[in-house]
Parts: structure tokens; C-alpha cells; sequence
């Protein structure tokens, strides 16, 4: 596990498989926060594109599969859910990549969520996989503080009439 000074982020974390959290069909073996070139990172900020790299066990071959993230704001709400598309698996790991766009995650502390569907039933939910803060961006302006766990960059067409 990697910790950031006090407060207690967690940008990875790895688990043996006889530990691992799951169950006996999918087990979440490793999570981790990286950038877009898949290296680690220690700072996210609002202008800072990232992906959420999960990987798991399958012990069950032909297993119909798919994988969510739910990411909770520090007051537990939630920011918003993202499911994997649904498909057969072999045995063996798996890994799934999830990736979060700049501009759209305001600066809070978030907390990763993650679960696991087989055959369109749920299997587990695993919470606080990850938790991490977001910082201002460079273009942002760090006196406005915006209302909202998400605080997407949407595209505006302006003009004079």
C-alpha cells in the first residue's frame, strides 16, 4: 500500500491470492492509480487524465464477466459508477482498465469502489480499494471552490445576439 502524508490515500495496493478479496469464482488481486503511460503516480490534480488499473483471478473457465468502479465522495456520496463492457473469460488474470478524463473530477478525496458481476448476478463489492485527493489544476483558479463531486469541462458555444 502506498500512503501520501496523513491522509491516508491509497493509490495502490496488492494482495496475495490466499488473501485476496473476492470470492471463489474472481478474486481482486492488485488496484493501483496510474498515469496515462501506465506509470504510478503520487498527485492528481483536476487537469490530470489517470486510469484506474484493476487486475484479477478467474478460477471459473468460461466465466461471463464484467467489472464496475463506483467512486464515493468523502461524505459517501456517490461521484458516479462505471461498469466494464460484459464478456467470456478464460482462467486465469485478468486485468481492467478504467480511464478517468481530465476536467472531470472536482478537488476532493475520492474512494474507489470495486465489484464484480458473473452471469449478470453480483458476486461482491470491495470498498475503499482506493483512496486519493484531487488538487487544482494549472488552469484552474484555486479561490473558486465549485459545489458538486464531478465538475466535468463541457463544451459551451458563446456568442453575441
Amino acid at each position: 500500500e502506498k500512503y501520501l502524508g496523513e491522509n491516508r490515500n491509497f493509490l495502490g495496493k496488492k494482495w496475495e491470492e490466499t488473501n485476496a478479496p473476492g470470492d471463489e469464482k474472481v478474486k481482486l488481486i492488485k488496484a493501483e492509480i496510474v498515469s496515462e503511460t501506465g506509470a504510478p503516480v503520487s498527485y492528481i490534480s483536476t487537469s490530470t487524465p489517470f486510469k484506474i488499473k484493476l487486475e484479477f483471478h478467474n478460477y471459473v473457465p468460461s466465466l461471463l464477466l464484467s467489472f464496475h468502479i463506483r467512486l464515493f465522495t468523502e461524505d459517501n456520496v456517490v461521484a458516479f459508477n462505471s461498469v466494464s463492457p460484459q464478456r467470456k473469460y478464460q482462467s486465469g488474470k485478468i486485468s481492467a482498465i478504467c480511464e478517468i478524463p481530465a476536467e472531470l473530477l472536482n478537488t476532493k478525496k475520492y474512494q474507489v469502489a470495486v465489484a464484480a458481476r458473473a452471469d449478470y448476478a453480483p458476486l461482491y463489492q470491495i470498498p475503499e480499494v482506493l483512496v486519493f485527493d484531487v488538487a487544482e489544476g494549472e488552469t484552474g483558479n484555486m479561490a473558486l471552490k465549485f459545489p458538486g463531486a464531478v465538475r466535468p469541462k463541457l463544451n459551451w458555444e458563446l456568442q453575441s445576439v
